[in-house]
């Protein structure tokens, strides 16, 4: 299995301006919490879409915020045949407490041309929400990150390309506890791991044992448009 992990593109709240910025009035209540994409954001998710377009995904996963749901429907513009993202409340951030997200007939009026299914937190065994202090919990958000991806593996036990639509916690999460597979002590050891709205990590999973290939790819925000290319490392074909 390959997992294509994305940080969701930029929005209001990367860029300090939680307040006074423009949003969609149907999102407006929500926007203390639920930040949208800033232009730049829908941009660098475009990008993202466009390098990825020479893969084939068979399913894209996000949290359940407006700006992963937002990132995921910009990718899914540069795919054939998958139409469908799948929302797992596993890949929350850490600084939505007691939030599960909007509505999901909100988010099916925001992006109709996608198809949202939004899973039962019991799919991994999680939470609808979770308390601040559970989320700002580095052994509870590795247990997160560790249920996403055992789920992922049961679920194509064959393999299949795989988006992950994410935060920056869930990414420092995975690389920590199992991409590099450290102890809960090692992990509280290493500075987190970051990566930039809009990259793509690339890791591939065999036999319960994960690699990480490409981290934090970020060629595709930085080139003119006419250069952004689709093809991956030759491991991927």
């Amino acid at each position: 299995m390959r997992m294509f992990v994305i940080r969701h593109a930029e929005s209001w709240q990367n860029v300090n301006k939680t307040a006074d910025h423009p949003c969609d009035p149907r999102v407006a209540e929500y926007e203390s919490r639920d930040y949208s994409l800033t232009e730049k954001g829908i941009d660098q998710a475009d990008r993202a879409g466009r390098r990825l377009s020479g893969v084939k995904l068979d399913a894209i996963f996000c949290g359940p915020l407006h700006r992963h749901v937002a990132t995921a429907n910009e990718i899914l513009k540069h795919q054939t045949e998958l139409k469908t993202v799948e929302i797992l409340s596993d890949l929350t951030e850490s600084d939505v407490s007691d939030y599960p997200g909007m509505p999901t007939e909100l988010l099916c009026d925001l992006f109709p041309n996608i198809e949202i299914v939004r899973h039962s937190p019991s799919v991994t065994g999680g939470k609808k929400s979770y308390s601040s202090s559970e989320l700002c919990d580095r052994v509870s958000e590795r247990k997160r990150a560790n249920r996403v991806v055992k789920y992922l593996r049961n679920r194509f036990p064959n393999g299949g390309n795989i988006a992950i639509i994410a935060s920056v916690n869930f990414f420092g999460s995975t690389l920590g506890s199992v991409i590099m597979e450290l102890s809960d002590e090692m992990v509280d050891r290493v500075t987190g791991f970051g990566c930039d709205n809009g990259s793509i990590s690339i890791f591939r999973s065999i036999e319960g044992h994960t690699e990480a290939y490409f981290v934090n790819d970020v060629l595709h925000l930085h080139v003119p448009d006419k250069e952004i290319v689709s093809k991956l490392p030759f491991a991927f074909y």
